[in-house]
């Protein structure tokens, strides 16, 4: 290093991608200073949020894995949570589930790299024109380019902590 401060070398990245996409003053906030439950508990009530798959785009998630999990197969704790029992999760098709993480994996690498290069790219599975900067930069900082976008669009969503 150059005599500076880990922490503050380490957050330079972070910055200066919150600049590029001009991430709302609240959510830098959120991120710059975590709190004990985004540190550790990072959750995301769904219960509400899980919408069906509109009929007209069900055949493009036709190979995905149903994510219901019938109540009798999980197990009650005394504290009135429960959990899922080992292996439930994977008795489906692990074929199906490993295509799913490639193409996902493949899927953000593409971002990245467009954003990187600052080239707007519309597929049948993404437009990545909404997270373009206006400008070519690294990879490293176009992956937190990325990050820093979804993780506001969360925040619009799921609200800030209090």
């Amino acid at each position: 290093m150059s005599g500076r401060p880990v922490a503050k070398v380490t957050r330079e990245p972070f910055h200066h991608a919150a600049d590029l996409v001009d991430l709302e003053p609240r959510v830098r906030l959120e991120l710059e200073e975590p709190d004990y439950e985004h540190t550790f508990h990072l959750t995301t009530p769904l219960q509400d949020r899980l919408l069906p798959v509109p009929e007209a785009r069900s055949d493009r998630y036709a190979g995905l894995l149903s994510s219901r999990i019938p109540n009798q197969a999980l197990i009650a704790l005394p504290d009135g949570a429960y959990i899922v029992p080992d292996g439930l999760l994977q008795r489906g098709a692990r074929n199906d589930m490993k295509a799913h993480i490639e193409r996902t994996i493949r899927h953000n690498y593409r971002l990245v790299r467009d954003i990187a290069d600052d080239r707007r790219r519309v597929t049948p599975d993404y437009d990545s024109g909404r997270y373009l900067v206006g400008q070519k930069m690294s990879a490293r900082l176009a992956a937190m380019v990325l990050a820093l976008k979804r993780i506001e669009a969360h925040y619009q969503i799921v609200g800030f902590s209090r």
